[in-house]
């Protein structure tokens, strides 16, 4: 490789950019979130992944084990990035400058609003793992690995255990593979890569199950979902849809729960109009809904039961229970809700719109012409469509949630830019 000027710049510019990233790292120090005991202390309602990581590091560097998993975290997103970046290099991006603009906007959750290596919190190892798992599908595409698509699921099979929001990712490689192998779909390494693909998120399920039957002496799967996905349908029920259940201890329940969210006037018909729009009320007291009522008070119901991790699992089940009858019986208001949700996670309807039209855009010109750079844009949209709308449907889709696809847009419009300008100059 000859340092010519160009080359020299970019290596100043990336020196001293990964400096900054390690004094910034340094400065910020460990930084503890409410959220970070359910990790530290392995909690039944926390995936295996992150809670593994950080006690592999205790086990291993003792006191001042936070401290390496920081260095551990940092590196490794860097890491991700420049793999994910190398993965553009060798398909649809040539244009160093470009490459290093790309780098940067991978990194700017390092340094900008998360501080992704210091939080002692799932996604600074989900990050990196769905970044890794692109970068293989990616390859896979370009190259018709078979080998790349194989890595890749391990990625999305270590992202899962980590943060279960991953699944679409499942999807996104199916979809990929589906539409790749189109012509040799039937031969038998292909069938296999398809059957792996599919099995994917049962295997995760099993996992999860058997190590919160080993740690925890419960065979389940995470606590905390049903939680959070009855949510919204409590939060657009009313008083008589305590009809709507059959078994008496579900119609208890669910009215129990009910009343408590009405004593503390969290209710969509509660909602001082005037004063607050809905959607804005909900984001504030989402916490205080899910986690200090269907949570908290849902144990409480539940104190028959002889220990605190078998009240997590009753209440967590129980609570999806709830939730298809809610849906249905309310589902105008939740419908309006859930896609208000969706929209606030891409910032408004209309970027919304633009991801779909970006999406079906792409696939078509893939399906038609084998457009090979558009793959960037199918795959970066329908992540982020996937993303989003798996979110909306347990979570408000605040940044927290979303910032895993934060660099889709800018990566499309600048991989659009230098195949589109190398198309005029050649011609074609």
């Amino acid at each position: 490789m000859k340092f010519n000027s160009t080359n020299k710049i970019l290596i100043c510019f990336t020196g001293t950019f990964l400096i900054f990233l390690g004094v910034f790292a340094y400065h910020t120090g460990i930084l503890y979130f409410p959220d970070s005991d359910g990790y530290l202390n392995m909690d039944i309602y926390r995936s295996a992944g992150y809670p593994l990581f950080l006690q592999i590091h205790r086990f291993i560097f003792g006191a001042n084990y936070l401290a390496v998993v920081v260095i551990i975290q940092l590196l490794f997103v860097l890491y991700s990035c420049l793999h994910f970046v190398q993965s553009l290099k060798k398909t649809v991006l040539q244009n160093n400058y470009f490459l290093f603009l790309v780098f940067f906007i991978l990194c700017v959750p390092l340094f900008y609003e998360f501080k992704l290596a210091n939080k002692i919190m799932s996604e600074a190892l989900a990050y990196p793992l769905y970044l890794l798992s692109l970068s293989q599908l990616i390859l896979g595409i370009f190259r018709k690995s078979v080998r790349n698509f194989y890595f890749g699921l391990l990625f999305i099979l270590a992202a899962i255990f980590v943060r279960g929001q991953f699944l679409y990712v499942v999807v996104v490689y199916f979809v990929s593979i589906l539409i790749v192998f189109k012509s040799i779909l039937l031969q038998k390494d292909k069938i296999l890569l398809l059957a792996c693909t599919f099995s994917l998120p049962f295997i995760a399920v099993a996992t999860d199950i058997s190590y919160h039957y080993f740690k925890h002496d419960i065979a389940t799967t995470t606590p905390w979902t049903g939680i959070q996905i009855a949510t919204m349908p409590f939060f657009v029920a009313d008083t008589d849809d305590a009809n709507l259940f059959i078994d008496e201890y579900e119609k208890r329940y669910f009215a129990f729960i009910h009343k408590k969210i009405s004593d503390k006037k969290l209710l969509f018909d509660q909602v001082p109009k005037r004063n607050k729009e809905v959607m804005t009320f909900y984001f504030e007291k989402y916490t205080f809904i899910c986690n200090g009522t269907i949570n908290a008070d849902g144990e409480i119901f539940f104190n028959n039961l002889s220990t605190d991790n078998e009240k997590v699992v009753a209440n967590d089940k129980m609570s999806a229970k709830m939730v298809l009858p809610l849906i249905l019986d309310n589902y105008e208001k939740y419908i309006k809700m859930y896609f208000r949700n969706i929209a606030f996670g891409f910032g408004s309807n209309k970027y919304f719109l633009m991801y779909i039209l970006l999406a079906c855009f792409s696939f078509y010109h893939i399906i038609k012409n084998d457009k090979s750079f558009l793959w960037i844009v199918f795959i970066g949209s329908l992540c982020t469509i996937g993303n989003i709308l798996l979110v909306s449907f347990a979570e408000p889709s605040e940044s927290r949630y979303v910032f895993y696809n934060n660099w889709v847009l800018i990566t499309i419009f600048i991989v659009l830019f230098d195949n589109i300008k190398h198309i005029e100059a050649n011609g074609n």
